[in-house]
Formats: structure tokens, sequence, C-alpha cells
């Protein structure tokens, strides 16, 4: 649950993300992970079609628009980013 998998692996766009959202592990790991979730949701917008089911994370990221699936796989990818254990 910590290791990239199909949909959620990291990337230089990811990184960048994780920078620009300032993604770092804290005291409260549940506290964390909401802050990151209102962030992706703050971020992104969600647009119906704007990525299909198996579009990498880095479209959605790129044009920061994207649907259900791209926040989760985001979100998963930067919760093993430190060492939060996440499976979709």
């Amino acid at each position: 649950m910590l290791m990239p998998s199909q949909f959620a692996q990291p990337s230089e766009a990811l990184r960048e993300l994780s920078d620009e959202l300032r993604v770092e592990r804290r005291d409260d790991p549940l506290m964390f992970l909401r802050e990151l979730n209102e962030s992706i949701y703050s971020w992104f917008d969600y647009v119906p079609k704007a990525t299909h089911v198996d579009s990498p994370i880095d479209h959605a990221i790129e044009t920061r628009r994207g649907v259900c699936q791209d926040f989760a796989h985001i979100m998963t990818t930067l919760a093993r980013q430190v060492k939060i254990r996440a499976v979709m």
C-alpha cells in the first residue's frame, strides 16, 4: 500500500504539485489527509470527460482538470509519498 501502482505513480509533475501544495507528513495523519483532500479539491476543476479511465495523472495535473479517479489517484500517490498507506 506504499508502492506505486498502475495509476498512482510518482512523476515530475506530481513532485511539483507536491511542492505547491506543501505535502509533508505532520503529527496528525488524519488532519493531513483532510487538508490534502481540500487542497486537491480547490486546486483542480472537476470536468466530466476531461480524462479517461486510463489517463495518466500527469494529464490531470498539467491541465488542472479531471474527474473522480484522477483525484483519487493523485491523493493516493501523495499520501504514499509521505508514507501513509493508501489503496484505491
